[in-house]
Parts: structure tokens; sequence; C-alpha cells
């Protein structure tokens, strides 16, 4: 990146530099970066790109039902490449399964979703590659370069893990990119980032050691590792969305905010209009809304159909099944109970915020042998005694109670910042004052160990 602003200057200044430059330079420097932090995927990616531009542009030149065919053709083959990449050995270990054949290939120790199996990105950026087929059948007959292309794909802040961005959002601003490199954009980007830094480095990256999937005896611990693994996955991708956020302003591009403090709803229709908003309007607008919505007979079955594949999306196992098949059913329990079942905000807000921190259970217990055997420990009235609750040692409970208050004055000031209709919930942290804390706190308390990206697996 220094190398492409001393170059820019040096060009401006001889008056070598024109501004169709200005997107080959970025177009640059987000293919290096993918390329530097993700070879293994930046083949895929790379073939898919020159693939898609070649099929958008040929429905361009086509008409009618030929570039239907055409679109329909390009998304099956997406589809195909990220169901190959991320699915094809859960498949066969499910048959085998089925089948009662030898399965001691597969995992029975709890374990995250392994980071080098997957291409990283590749969810997200075929998403995105996904709806830009499905939206340029709206728009036959605008011009479409290969370098906008490249640069609406490729954007090295969200290519990773989001936000799944539009084209009617991002492409006219790669049209029309020119590096503004401006003060107030650093200075109100950095605020961005500080704050996603925060959330990642302070928050996330110190609860992650204290969240024990193993363990299935102790009721207490099970029931506060959901709890931490709620609060750090949250941290984790709200964390990487606003440093994403930041450091596309900084560019002079405005990215979609994928989080709009999803833990001060009321309902979950409400968390999943704040939660990973980009991948929620992706499966609203391209697979809901085409299969009927709300106005078919058949709607709940379309809710459920729509959060079944909503959980196979984020990793390829049952548990993120059981998970979006849960969220789903909460969804429509919500629809049909709404109008009987009022309760004080207060009460919504608490059953909600429950309802959601139990499901993580499902998404973070990959090994369905302990998910199960957690779900019975839990249910059952003799694991809660009074000895397993001083399992934790003295030492980590003062680390680990200070961890949540952090964490719970973080939300409460989201709270605080919707009650008095602030723009996005996060403005209070961009305050001068309250952003230099933060800043003083990633230095004093960043955790000495990082832990990747939870969503860079999926």
């Amino acid at each position: 990146m220094t190398i492409v602003v001393s170059s820019r200057f040096l060009g401006r200044s001889l008056n070598l530099w024109s501004p169709a430059c200005d997107r080959l330079a970025l177009m640059a420097v987000s293919l290096t970066i993918f390329f530097v932090a993700a070879r293994e995927s930046f083949i895929i990616f790379i073939l898919e790109l020159v693939f898609n531009y070649g099929m958008v542009r040929w429905m361009q030149c086509s008409r009618g039902w030929k570039a239907q065919v055409l679109a329909l053709v390009a998304i099956l083959i997406n589809l195909g490449i990220l169901v190959y990449f991320k699915y094809f050995t859960f498949i066969l270990e499910s048959v085998l399964n089925i089948q009662g054949l030898n399965t001691s290939s597969v995992a029975i120790a709890p374990s995250r979703v392994d980071l080098a199996a997957i291409p990283p990105g590749i969810s997200f950026y075929t998403f995105q590659m996904v709806a830009f087929i499905v939206d340029s059948l709206k728009a036959p007959h605008q011009k479409l370069k290969w370098v906008d292309y490249i640069n609406f794909t490729s954007f090295f802040p969200q290519v990773v893990a989001g936000p799944i961005e539009r084209r009617a959002d991002l492409l006219a601003q790669m049209q029309s990119f020119r590096f503004d490199l401006s003060w107030v954009n650093f200075r109100h980007g950095g605020k961005w980032i500080i704050v996603g830094l925060f959330m990642k480095l302070v928050l996330s990256n110190n609860i992650a050691p204290y969240i024990r999937l193993s363990e299935t005896a102790n009721a207490w611990l099970i029931w506060l590792s959901i709890f931490l693994f709620g609060l750090q996955i949250y941290f984790d991708f709200a964390g990487y969305s606003l440093v994403a956020l930041g450091l596309a302003e900084m560019l002079g591009v405005k990215l979609t905010i994928n989080f709009l403090t999803p833990y001060v709803s009321t309902n979950i229709q409400e968390f999943w209009r704040r939660w990973h908003i980009t991948l929620s309007t992706w499966f609203r607008d391209y697979l809901y809304v085409p299969l009927g919505g709300s106005k078919v007979p058949w709607a709940t079955l379309n809710v459920m159909l729509v959060f079944l594949i909503s959980g196979l999306w984020h990793g390829a196992g049952w548990n993120f099944m059981l998970w979006g098949g849960y969220h789903g059913l909460l969804l429509v329990m919500h629809r049909h109970f709404k109008r009987v079942l009022i309760v004080p905000q207060s009460i919504a807000w608490a059953i909600t915020f429950g309802s959601v921190m139990f499901g993580w259970l499902f998404f973070m217990q990959t090994n369905t042998q302990f998910l199960f055997a957690q779900l019975r420990t839990i249910v059952n009235p003799k694991s809660y005694t009074l000895a397993n609750i001083v399992a934790i040692a003295p030492n980590e409970k003062l680390v680990l109670l200070t961890l949540i208050i952090l964490c719970i004055g973080m939300l409460w000031m989201e709270h605080l910042a919707i009650w008095k209709k602030r723009s996005s919930g996060y403005d209070l942290f961009l305050h001068p004052i309250v952003n230099r804390i933060l800043l003083f706190l990633i230095v004093l308390l960043a955790a000495r160990t990082s832990s990747p990206f939870i969503y860079f697996a999926f």
C-alpha cells in the first residue's frame, strides 16, 4: 500500500497518473493482499472471477431466455464449486455413517472448523458473485469493465469475511474510485478500526481460552461456555466488520454496516435484521422471496428451508443445520404468537437474548456426540450442584469477571445508543474521548495470543 501511495504521489506530480490508474492500483493491492493472505484460495478465486466476468459479459450480449439460461448455468457452477470445497467431505462422511461403514477417519473430539480445509472466504465471495450475476440480469445494458468487476469482487477489506456487497451498492463506487486519502477519512475510518480492534483483540481473543468445548458433566460450565461463546462470536465478527468498514472509509469507500447491535433485539425477527445483515438480506432476496416469501400457503416451510440452508452455509456439520433449524423454529413461533403474547419490552429482550444465547451451543459445538451429551447435562437437574459452581480457578475468576464486565459495558453502551436513537448503535464508541479510552485499553489489555477470526472458516 505504501508503494502505491508513493507511486501515485510521484505520478501525479509528473502529470503521469490518470484517474484510471487509481482503479488499477486498487486492483493490484487487493489481489496482492489476497494472494499473500490465502494462497490456497487465490487460484480458485481467480478462476471463478474470470469465469463469472466472462459469463456476465455473455449474458449482456444475449437477450431473454438465453441470458437467463446463462445466469442459471453460472450460478449452478459457482454453487457447485462451493459445495465441492466446503461440503464434499461432509457428504461422504455422512453417507459412510448412514451405511454403518468404517468411520474411523471421522473426528470424535470436539474441535473448531479446520481453517485449512476450506479455501478462506469462499462462502463470502461466492455469494457476492452469485448476487452479481442475478442483479446483472436486471441491468443488461450497463457496460462492465473488467477492472471494475475485479475491484468489486476482490476489494481487500471485505473479500474474505464480508460484508457481502451488492452490485447497486459497491460497483458504482468501484467505477468512480479515486484514492481519497484525506485526513477526515483517515480520522473517521481510524475510529471504526479502533472499535473493531477493541472488540477483537481485547474482548473476543481474551474470552476464547475460557470456552470449554469438551465439558460435558458440569452444567454451570456448559452454560458459562455458551454465554462466553455468544459474546466471543459477536465481538469477533462485528470487530472484523468494523475494521473492514474503517479500512474502506480510509480509501473513500462506503461499505454496508454488517451488524447493528443485535443483542439489543426484543424479538428474533429484529435479531436477524441486526445480525450479519448482508447475509440475512441475501437469503431474503435471492432465496426466500423467489420461493414465494410470506405470501404463499407454505410460508412456514420457506422460513425453515431458508434457515436450514443458512445454517449449512456457516459450516459443513449437523450442528450448523440444527442451529439454523432452531432459529427457523424461533422465527416461525414469533410470527404465529407475536399478536397473542404481548409482554413488557424488558421481558421480551430477556427472552430473545436467552433464546439466542442457548442457540449458540449448536453453533460452537461441532462434534454431535459432545453436543448431545451437553444437552443431556443441562436438562438434568442433578447436574446443578454447588460443588460445580467453584470449578473455575480463583485467579481465572477475577480475569474472567473483568472481561464480562467490559463486555456488558459495551453492550450497555449499545443499548444506550439505540435508546437515544443514534444512527448505528456504535456512535458512542466513536466519540473522541471514548475512542481514545478504547485505544488505551487495546494497548493495555490486548490478548498475548491471537486467535483466528471465527468467520474466516466460512
